[in-house]
């Protein structure tokens, strides 16, 4: 008591008053049928379908929800790939009848593949292969046999490292598309010349007619080059598959206490110790002694 005022710290009770006019005409009142609330009684078959519901998938117990609610994680699981830029590892397969092989049998096994641009020309994509590993290599840990993480204290840092690597691919990509054409079409035109001797010679079967008349060579030049720039494809389709893909995902509760996961991601971080911490419940607020909705000093 102070001035003969009662502080209250805490609220008490709650009170509860009258329900309002148009909840209280949807109960149902056992006077008429207008009520859209309780008007159907609960059958046993549904019932039982609510309780066989609750089995297969039960709530979780009160303690553990509330310790999965305010759980915080030190890392997050990370997937973040680069694809398409590497085209010094990108090959074409030439189809086997090009080969000029007369037996059917061995030629389909033969399987030639031919390499779209060398590992040291600057259309490579080896620069930008570079700056991923580089990424990875400041901010990501492998933990074996559970996956690649990222220190929250350092997410920011490493998405904003993923939006400049999309930037250079994105730019790579603006700039490749026509050299990269040209590049295909002289790979074209240079193989389609040293296939064409032998392929004149001896036409694969599909290409000679049931008369038996061998095709011209204007005709087998034709069906060379139509076959190459199948197998090679357009630019414009390659580079429209380069992309940056960066996927973060948080850690579960059940892992970050999985003794295994534990074991093998301290002997990746062991300067970390810990990988998460945990509350029981939430801080309370402390409340300033006052009566709700006055001044303490009135």
């Amino acid at each position: 008591m102070t001035d003969g005022v009662q502080r209250i710290l805490s609220p008490t009770a709650i009170r509860l008053g009258t329900p309002p006019a148009g909840v209280e005409a949807d109960l149902a009142s056992g006077r008429d049928g207008a009520a859209l609330v309780g008007r159907n009684a609960l059958s046993s078959a549904e019932l039982a379908d609510t309780k066989t519901a609750l089995d297969e998938n039960p709530p979780l117990k009160f303690d553990v929800a509330r310790k999965i609610r305010v759980f915080n994680a030190f890392i997050e699981f990370v997937e973040l790939e680069v694809r398409g830029t590497e085209l010094s590892r990108r090959t074409v397969t030439l189809p086997p009848h090009l080969m000029a092989v007369a037996v059917k049998k061995t030629r389909a096994q033969i399987e030639t593949r031919f390499r779209l641009v060398p590992s040291d020309d600057t259309l490579s994509g080896e620069a930008i292969d570079r700056d991923r590993k580089l990424l990875a290599r400041q901010f990501l840990h492998i933990i074996p046999k559970f996956g690649t993480v990222v220190l929250r204290r350092d997410k920011e840092a490493f998405l904003k490292g993923v939006e400049d690597l999309r930037a250079s691919v994105n730019t790579f990509s603006q700039e490749v598309e026509d050299r990269l054409q040209e590049r295909i079409d002289k790979n074209i035109k240079e193989l389609a010349k040293a296939l064409l001797p032998a392929l004149s010679k001896t036409p694969p079967a599909d290409w000679i007619p049931s008369s038996g008349a061998k095709p011209s060579k204007e005709t087998v030049e034709r069906f060379v080059l139509d076959d190459l720039r199948n197998a090679f494809g357009a630019a414009r389709s390659i580079v429209r598959g380069m992309e940056v893909r960066c996927m973060v995902k948080g850690a579960t509760y059940d892992m970050l206490t999985d003794q295994a996961f534990l074991d093998a991601a301290t002997d990746v971080l062991p300067e970390l110790g810990k990988f998460h911490k945990e509350f029981d419940a939430a801080k309370a607020e402390s409340v300033q002694p006052s009566l709700w909705g006055q001044s303490p000093d009135r």
